[in-house]
């Protein structure tokens, strides 16, 4: 999780630092494992995986990122609709890997000030949402 100040220390033009880009994408793409081959995955697998759409979603709001094929939506609603069965079905995971492949791509390119900033407000926001759920 990251906090303001690092918000703030963060590169207005470089990407984020290797480890952390690393880091980053190997939550999602054990994430996107989980939900293939374990027959229980957890809150955890799915949150990473809402956290990856939200932040694309959030990135795509601000203008930072283009979504012309729709698939940030997509990802969007499938995220929404199978939060409280933790299934993803074969169109799903497609939608959700197709979706990971361009989120590696935004980590290695957008500022790191920018991505973080959105994974603040990603964080703040399924929070809210998961503190409504209960």
């Amino acid at each position: 999780m990251y906090s303001l100040i690092d918000e703030l220390m963060a590169s207005p033009s470089a990407p984020l630092g290797a480890t952390a880009r690393h880091h980053t994408e190997m939550r999602v793409l054990s994430a996107l494992g989980a939900f293939r081959t374990d027959p229980a995955p957890n809150y955890q697998h799915w949150k990473a995986l809402a956290d990856m759409v939200t932040v694309m979603h959030l990135l795509h709001c601000a203008g930072e990122i283009a979504d012309g094929d729709g698939l940030i939506q997509e990802a969007m609603d499938h995220v929404v609709s199978l939060r409280d069965t933790m299934r993803f079905t074969g169109p799903a995971l497609r939608v959700l890997s197709a979706l990971a492949q361009d989120y590696g791509q935004v980590l290695d390119e957008l500022p790191a000030r920018a991505l973080i900033r959105a994974h603040r407000k990603a964080t703040k926001r399924l929070s809210a949402v998961q503190k409504g759920k209960t």
